[in-house]
């Protein structure tokens, strides 16, 4: 679940997803023309295990509130420190408040020999 905050900036809640169970928040360069413009830009992922970058490019349908945008991970801090890996995220924007709802993706290789892997 998030919201977009305008100005190409997003925050989000991310759940049911182990090790990125946290918080995000985003930037984004919109460029294009409508109904669909190009996105491109960074999710940050603060988790319990420490923080994750997603650089990623996708679309934006200003007609149905639909996106998609994948790239890869760095960046990892914590437990996610020298994480590599590739991110999709697909969701839904309601455009009349801004909130959406999203799924992400993929896979994130790396991990700490002191991790439970059930976390």
């Amino acid at each position: 679940m998030g919201q977009d905050l305008g100005d190409g900036n997003t925050t989000a809640t991310i759940s049911h997803d182990g090790r990125l169970n946290g918080t995000t928040s985003g930037h984004f360069d919109i460029s294009g023309a409508p109904p669909v413009f190009a996105i491109n830009g960074t999710v940050t992922f603060t988790t319990n295990h420490g923080t994750l970058v997603a650089t990623v490019a996708g679309t934006f349908d200003v007609t149905t509130g639909a996106f998609t945008a994948s790239g890869p991970v760095s960046g990892g801090t914590g437990k996610l420190a020298g994480a590599s890996g590739t991110l999709t995220f697909s969701g839904v924007e309601n455009l009349a408040t801004g909130a959406f709802t999203e799924t992400i993706t993929g896979s994130i290789c790396g991990t700490h020999e002191d991790e439970d892997p059930e976390e």
